[in-house]
């Protein structure tokens, strides 16, 4: 669809610490980014699948020793904003075709789906904890860096994606309530990394 018109405001702030032992920096975004058609959203503005309203990270490095860091930094997002259907129904279709050995009064009931607002929904909030440490040493003709850490060390389930299914026997035919589900990726992940310079 194109003739649309887009608006992006922000505002970003960035705090940093360059000396001392504790370095590191804290940044954070509010930002709007919304679109409008005349022909979508009855001609209301919004959300772009890219608006992410707060985005926040915090990194801190400590230094132990003179060879040896610790690190840890959070980041944090607003979830992004997607259109989810609000209901659906059957719809008595007899183009869509006869069940396959079924009496020929008998037919595929499709579903459709009622849809609002278009963006009008939100994934959770994204946020994760990445720890680490470096340990440094200089050797004979070079350098060795240990490096050990953890991806998302609280595990958060993070949404990928989220889609809709009625279970194991999800069909035309089940009765059941559908329901919404999240598919998560990357729970808690060791590292553990060696490093040899020459």
């Amino acid at each position: 669809m194109t003739g649309g018109q887009g608006r992006v405001q922000g505002l970003e702030v960035l705090v940093r610490r360059k000396t001392g032992r504790l370095t590191g920096w804290v940044g954070y975004t509010l930002a709007r980014n919304e679109r409008q058609f005349d022909q979508l959203n009855q001609s209301r503005w919004y959300p772009y699948k890219y608006d992410r309203r707060h985005d926040a990270s915090v990194v801190l490095i400590y230094q132990v020793r003179p060879h040896s860091t610790l690190s840890a930094t959070w980041t944090y997002g607003t979830g992004n904003a997607l259109t989810l259907a609000q209901g659906n129904y059957q719809v008595i279709d007899q183009s869509y075709g006869l069940i396959a050995g079924a009496p020929s009064d008998r037919y595929l009931y499709p579903e459709a789906e009622v849809y609002g607002d278009k963006n009008s929904y939100r994934l959770r909030a994204y946020h994760r904890l990445d720890l680490g440490a470096t340990f440094t040493k200089s050797v004979k003709y070079g350098e060795r860096i240990w490096r050990v850490g953890a991806y998302n060390a609280y595990s958060r389930h993070n949404s990928y994606y989220i889609y809709y299914s009625s279970g194991e026997n999800d069909s035309y035919f089940t009765k059941g309530q559908r329901r919404l589900y999240q598919l998560s990726l990357f729970p808690i992940l060791p590292a553990l990394s060696y490093e040899r310079s020459f």
